[in-house]
Parts: structure tokens; C-alpha cells; sequence
């Protein structure tokens, strides 16, 4: 296997799309096991998140799917509907495919991008620490981005609950 060294502006888009996923999961309060980028490219993976359980609404899976370019989105200044367009189909496909699986809930992808669009600009400091500090380590645990975990290298702790209505 080949590995290939992400470029700066790689890295950020990665620690930004990650951090976007990891970011929806803990505003949902849906725990996962570690949040990681891998700036050196394998089977083109970049980074992950593992959670723990995905039990939630159909609303709630498909905006999480979408989380991650959602920030990617914000970051580049370009329409989240155009980037899952060129490159980010597979989580369009993951959205759409959670979409489809209660019949008695039917939100439009648009509707979905409307809100996952919405969800990121209301926790944009924190995806943007949580980049930061995913860029420095390339790995986190759920309980390192809590409030009562903190970093071990003085990393700020970022996410704060919030209330956020309609989500």
C-alpha cells in the first residue's frame, strides 16, 4: 500500500470535516468512541468517527451525515449542495439512504441541507476548535471533547450544551 502525505490545505478540510460530524454527535448527544483525521492517506480514508450507538430520528442521521460537509462547506465558502455534488456523494448517498428508512418521516434532502447548514453555523467556534485541536493530534476521545474532559495538552474544552429548537 502507497501513502500519500495530505497537504496543508488537506489537512485543515479533513480536521474541518471531521470535526463537523464529531460536533453534530455531541449536540445530539449521541457519545462515540474517538474522533481521528489520518494525514497520510490509506484506501482513501481521512478520518473517521465511531460512535457508540445511532439510534436517533431520521432527521437527526441525516443531518449528522451531512455534518462533516456541511463544515467542509463553510470552510470553502461554497454552497453545501454544490460539494455534495462534485465530491462528497458518498455522504449524500448516506443521508439519503438514512432518509429512506421510515416512510412515516420524510424530510427533502433540501430540507436537510437547510438544516445541517443552520446546526453548523450555530456551532462554528466550536467546530473550528475542535479542528484545531484535531489538526494537533490527529485523534480525540468523546470525553475529550466534553466539557468535564479538557485536553491533556491545554487544549480548550469546546462543546457546550445548547439549546437549540427545531433540530
Amino acid at each position: 500500500m502507497v501513502e500519500l502525505l495530505l497537504e496543508d490545505t488537506d489537512r485543515a478540510v479533513t480536521a474541518y470535516h471531521e470535526a463537523g460530524y464529531a460536533c453534530a454527535y455531541v449536540h445530539y448527544g449521541i457519545p462515540f468512541r474517538w474522533v481521528a483525521v489520518h494525514f497520510r492517506l490509506r484506501d482513501d480514508q481521512t478520518g473517521a468517527v465511531r460512535p457508540l450507538r445511532y439510534l436517533a430520528p431520521v432527521l437527526t442521521r441525516g443531518i449528522i451525515c451531512l455534518a462533516g460537509p456541511a463544515a467542509e462547506s463553510r470552510l470553502a465558502r461554497q454552497p453545501l449542495a454544490r460539494l455534495l455534488q462534485v465530491h462528497c456523494a458518498v455522504d449524500r448517498d448516506m443521508a439519503l439512504d438514512a432518509l429512506r428508512r421510515d416512510p412515516t418521516q420524510r424530510p427533502t434532502l433540501a430540507a436537510v441541507v437547510e438544516h445541517t447548514t443552520a446546526l453548523v453555523a450555530v456551532e462554528w467556534p466550536d467546530i473550528e476548535t475542535l479542528a484545531a485541536a484535531l489538526l494537533a493530534t490527529e485523534r480525540l476521545d468523546y470525553s475529550e471533547t466534553r466539557p468535564d474532559g479538557g485536553h491533556q495538552d491545554g487544549f480548550p474544552t469546546f462543546f457546550r450544551p445548547k439549546l437549540f429548537q427545531g433540530f
